[in-house]
């Protein structure tokens, strides 16, 4: 028996996602390629999820804007991205003197693509996502070991030492139903990507708009 394939009129074919659109779903218009990838859009319509936004546009049109602006302890736990650091006591950003030390600091969001290929101008990308090498923050000072950061014991605990971890996945929010603990001026609460775990990081791991 031969199969026949149905091929509907440009008309009907354009009112299929304006009827989806009315029910207030939402109306994803891919690349012909079928990838969803860089070439895709997806539009969040007013509806029972809440009103269109545009950055859910601009943030699925490539993966650059997906990872633009994002604070470390996000860019960290976003698919596609890898956090970049320079070495502020010798940075290769903002050309300048050395000085005789380390110091790691956090300095933007990049693609996977670009910050392990080769593709960026300065600074250094996360080795634990370019070359699944593991975080070494046991390693001597925490400001020398790259994607460390230095935690810090809630308020509402019992005192201890700072703690030199690693910034993962998860760390700025919680699935819980648990209230946050309270952090030292400065400071936010870090999650283990479930729950709170009653450390505290510097309130910029997780800030928005680096």
């Amino acid at each position: 028996m031969n199969k026949r394939t149905l091929h509907l009129p440009n008309a009907l074919s354009l009112f299929l996602p304006l009827a989806l659109t009315a029910c207030g779903g939402n109306v994803i218009f891919s690349s012909s390629e079928g990838t969803g990838g860089q070439s895709s859009t997806a539009a969040s319509i007013d509806g029972d999820d809440g009103p269109f936004t545009d950055a859910t546009v601009g943030a699925t049109t490539s993966g650059a804007a997906i990872c633009d602006g994002l604070a470390w302890g996000r860019c960290v736990g976003t698919p596609g991205c890898v956090p970049v650091f320079d070495d502020q006591c010798c940075p290769t950003c903002n050309p300048g003197a050395c000085a005789d030390c380390v110091d790691w600091q956090y300095i933007g969001c990049k693609t996977q693509s670009e910050a392990c290929n080769g593709g960026l101008p300065c600074g250094t990308p996360d080795k634990a996502v370019c070359e699944s090498v593991p975080h070494q923050c046991d390693q001597g000072p925490c400001e020398f070991q790259l994607g460390c950061e230095v935690f810090k014991c809630s308020l509402d605990g019992a005192p201890c030492p700072d703690q030199c971890l690693e910034v993962s996945a998860g760390i700025c929010d919680a699935m819980c139903d648990s209230t946050p603990p309270n952090c030292p001026e400065g400071t936010t609460a870090a999650s283990d990507g479930f729950c709170w775990t009653g450390l505290c990081v510097p309130f910029e791991v997780c800030a928005m708009g680096l």
